[in-house]
C-alpha cells in the first residue's frame, strides 16, 4: 500500500514491501495508494499531524524504489483510482520499461495527476 508510512517513512516502507514481496514469491502485486478512512487510527494520525500523505510525486518515488527493487517473477499492476499512475507489467522482464513510465510521470507538473489524496479521504476507496 503505497503511502501508508507517509512521507515521514516513505523509503523504510517501500524497501519493507519489496523486501517483504521477494520473500512471498506471489504471482501477482496490486498496487493501491493509502488514503485514510474517518474513525481509524491512521485517520486520526493524518488528522493530528502524526502522518503525512504523499503527493503524486512522492508516491511515484515510492512506488518507483518498490519496483526497482522487485524480483519477481510476478505480474504487477496498479491499476485502482487512489493511484496517481497506472503501471503494468511483469516481473522482471518488463521492470526497465515500469521504471521509464514513472520516471517520465515524475517530470509532469502535479496538475497532470488526479487530485490530491486529501481530497479521496472519505469517499470509502
Amino acid at each position: 500500500m503505497i503511502g501508508v508510512a507517509g512521507l515521514e517513512r516513505w523509503r523504510e516502507h517501500a524497501d519493507g514491501t519489496a523486501r517483504t514481496l521477494n520473500a512471498a514469491a506471489p504471482h501477482f502485486i496490486r498496487l493501491r495508494t493509502f488514503v485514510p478512512r474517518p474513525g481509524t487510527p491512521w485517520h486520526d494520525r493524518w488528522r493530528e499531524g502524526r502522518l503525512t500523505l504523499l503527493s503524486a510525486h512522492e508516491a511515484l518515488r515510492e512506488t518507483r524504489r518498490m519496483i526497482e527493487k522487485l524480483e519477481g517473477p510476478s505480474r504487477l499492476l496498479s491499476d485502482h483510482i487512489s493511484n496517481f499512475l497506472d503501471v503494468n507489467g511483469r516481473l522482471p522482464e518488463d521492470k526497465s520499461a515500469m521504471l521509464e513510465q514513472i520516471d517520465r510521470a515524475l517530470e509532469w507538473p502535479r496538475e497532470r495527476f488526479r487530485p490530491p489524496t486529501e481530497r479521496l479521504v472519505g469517499m470509502g476507496l
